[in-house]
């Protein structure tokens, strides 16, 4: 990271992030937000429910250095990454792009919500919460929102360049 973790920074990213992913996909209709080939097989739709699959994932840290861990409740435990993609993929993939794109719209605020109410320390401590493996809540949250935006966003500006001539 370029500077110095603290929840400020955390959200500042994040923040920022989220506006260059909306940048991206502004004006799109739906034709532009389900045609394949913006990663592979993935249409701009498939790209944001990706990424609304693990902002849920911090949502379920963020609940739970709040609430309590309980392991029942981690589905992202239960598999590979490529396995849990796959099955986002299916689950996601006859959704509406606009209840997607709402419903991440909605995680992404709810994020901000629960970090701003999240203690400094609990966000960064890395021994702090036994199930996250010895990381911190930041790293694992930066690394599941803005940085994982910043992974996508390269293909999806091509994408509409290509596509869109802008």
């Amino acid at each position: 990271m370029s500077s110095e973790p603290n929840k400020q920074t955390l959200l500042n990213h994040l923040r920022a992030e989220r506006a260059n992913l909306e940048a991206a996909i502004t004006a799109l209709n739906e034709e532009q937000l389900t045609t394949p080939g913006v990663e592979s097989d993935w249409s701009v739709k498939d790209v944001i429910a990706h990424l609304l699959f693990w902002e849920k994932r911090c949502l379920f840290y963020l609940k739970a250095a709040r609430d309590g861990y309980v392991k029942e409740d981690d589905v992202w435990r239960a598999d590979t990454v490529d396995a849990l993609n796959a099955r986002n993929y299916a689950d996601q993939k006859n959704r509406p792009s606009l209840d997607v794109i709402d419903e991440e719209r909605a995680v992404s605020q709810t994020l901000v919500r629960l970090i701003e109410a999240t203690p400094p320390a609990d966000l960064l401590e890395p021994d702090r919460f036994e199930w996250a493996n010895g990381e911190s809540l930041y790293d694992q949250i930066a690394g599941e929102t803005y940085e994982h935006i910043r992974d996508h966003l390269e293909a999806l500006r091509a994408w509409r360049k290509k596509n869109l001539g802008r």
